[in-house]
């Protein structure tokens, strides 16, 4: 064999096995990142991030009213405020920002967690939903943890603004149970009826809510629910229970609230609304109706509704509210005029109000909106209580300012 041929082949014989190495181990490297990237996709592929925020502003011209101390004794000529504002720009009650987390576990088997942070409670953020759903079936779904509470025809979505023309929600209505969120599990079931569209949904779990009045626990509770859909209509019916339990205190040397203190006694929840939009026209009503249990009858049966029209001319949909909450006040404080006539006359809610607003795309994702609510008839016969407001307006009647930018991504 020649003597350069000879060379070459030992040559070639001694780097092979370090060839095949340094090969061996970039193929191994290369299938590492390769399953990382089909990990990051199929990761990418599961996982669903949403979200929404209101960055708001409202202040009232309400300035002097009547109010109650804790002695019931009623005081003239002091400042009021509706609910958390003033005569000052509160930038903080009405922004809120919120992300949405959805998982795909497997093929029927989902998660999701929302966090929320509000203003008005320092932008400390919390989790509001968070919950495992489950497709029983194709159209049949189970959940359990912490739900929405599906008690109002927009309780889906009350903290995403960008969802509903309004900043606020009419306020005399979706204060009259305030609560967004229950601990337990639901079934939802979506069917037709001919070229109806129905979503039928059944809850049931416990509910903490804490008010002026003391912490309210609510445990068993269970609802029914129905929405249906034909065309540009859609409709919605609810109605819930549950026990009810409360706490009162012994004010002493003022009035002895502990006898009426609720003890799972029974409350119930009933909405129902419609809606039409034909992409140009919005029409929607609810009404809403509050009644509890209580001894001697102290907690009035509240009734709120309201009705909205709105017409969308391009960007620009002007819309006008009218809103109203009323009690049934049937106690019988003949025992204890003192204790139960003020737990009487502090539940009792009352007022009426017409908002005008204005909502404007700038783009797809974000609106901006400003509005004006106008609230007046705060007594009648058995009522006299300025529901939303710190005290009785004295004068003239209220007007609530609001500005807000709210976008949804």
């Amino acid at each position: 064999m020649p003597r350069k041929t000879l060379l070459a082949v030992l040559a070639a014989t001694a780097i092979t096995p370090a060839f095949a190495d340094d090969l061996a181990n970039q193929l191994a490297l290369a299938e590492t990142r390769l399953a990382a990237l089909e990990q990051q996709s199929s990761m990418a592929d599961r996982v669903h991030i949403n979200g929404f925020m209101t960055f708001g502003m409202e202040r009232t011209n309400t300035i002097r009213g009547t109010v109650v101390d804790p002695m019931g004794t009623p005081l003239a000529d002091q400042p009021i405020s509706y609910q958390n504002s003033d005569t000052d720009w509160n930038l903080r009650s009405l922004s809120r920002a919120g992300i949405r987390i959805t998982t795909d576990i497997n093929e029927r088997a989902s998660a999701v967690v929302q966090l929320l942070s509000q203003g008005d409670n320092d932008y400390n953020t919390e989790v509001q939903w968070a919950y495992v759903a489950y497709e029983l079936t194709p159209g049949l779904t189970w959940r359990a943890g912490r739900l929405v509470l599906p008690t109002y025809m927009h309780s889906q979505y009350t903290q995403a603004g960008y969802a509903y023309p309004w900043i606020e929600l009419p306020a005399q209505v979706y204060g009259t149970l305030p609560i967004d969120t229950m601990e337990g599990m639901d079934l939802t079931w979506s069917f037709n009826s001919g070229n109806i569209n129905h979503t039928a949904n059944v809850t049931w779990g416990a509910v903490d809510l804490e008010t002026a009045t003391g912490s309210y626990q609510v445990k068993n509770q269970a609802g029914i629910n129905l929405t249906s859909r034909w065309q540009n209509w859609s409709s919605r019916v609810s109605y819930s229970i549950g026990q009810t339990t409360l706490a009162l205190p012994d004010l002493t040397p003022g009035p002895n609230l502990a006898p009426f203190g609720l003890d799972d006694e029974f409350g119930y929840f009933a909405s129902i609304g419609g809606q039409y939009d034909n992409g140009q026209w919005l029409v929607m009503a609810e009404l809403v109706r509050l009644g509890v249990n209580a001894p001697a009858g102290w907690f009035p049966t509240q009734t709120a509704g309201y009705i909205t029209g709105g017409y969308r001319i391009g960007r620009l949909m002007p819309h006008l509210t009218w809103s109203a909450v009323d009690s049934d006040d049937s106690s019988d404080c003949s025992a204890d005029p003192v204790a139960c006539g003020s737990l009487a006359s502090s539940n009792a809610v009352r007022s009426k109000s017409w908002t005008l607003g204005a909502r404007y795309d700038l783009s797809t994702g974000i609106a901006l909106k400003a509005e004006a609510s106008r609230f007046y008839d705060f007594s009648n016969e058995e009522t006299t209580n300025a529901a939303l407001f710190s005290g009785l307006p004295s004068s003239s009647n209220p007007t609530v300012f609001r500005l807000a930018v709210e976008a949804a991504f």
